[in-house]
């Protein structure tokens, strides 16, 4: 599996890690370089994971230039039909606005559940 992750904390980027060992990770904790990768590797993503709230800081407006609701907007118009978005922010706004964007686009399946149960729901093989 290919999946890109947009994180910026470090607890959360290793749980990652330790949990999808043998998939390929692409792991961003920004916007600019979540949208580079994306392009480079033309959107071929079986699973993507949005936080919302990056910088290591606590709560954003979601009209800031580095959130998940930017990169959001971004994936919101481009065709990726195969990938699964996963928004695992705990910002229950951004996560919220992310999914507003989201929803109604050419995805195969969109999903909001907070960090915290994450691991719970998503079974990656």
């Amino acid at each position: 599996m290919r999946i890109l992750i947009l994180e910026d904390s470090i607890h959360r980027i290793k749980k990652f890690s330790r949990k999808f060992i043998g998939h390929e990770l692409f792991i961003r904790d920004n916007v600019k370089d979540a949208i580079k990768t994306f392009r480079e590797e033309k959107g071929n993503f079986d699973f993507i994971f949005l936080d919302h709230v990056l910088d290591n800081r606590i709560m954003v407006n979601t009209e800031e230039e580095n959130t998940g609701c930017q990169f959001a907007k971004f994936l919101a118009n481009k065709n990726i039909p195969d990938a699964h978005i996963i928004i695992h922010s705990l910002n229950p706004v951004g996560a919220s606005k992310m999914f507003y964007i989201l929803e109604h686009k050419n995805i195969k399946q969109i999903d909001k559940i907070p960090f915290i149960v994450l691991f719970n729901f998503v079974k990656i093989k």
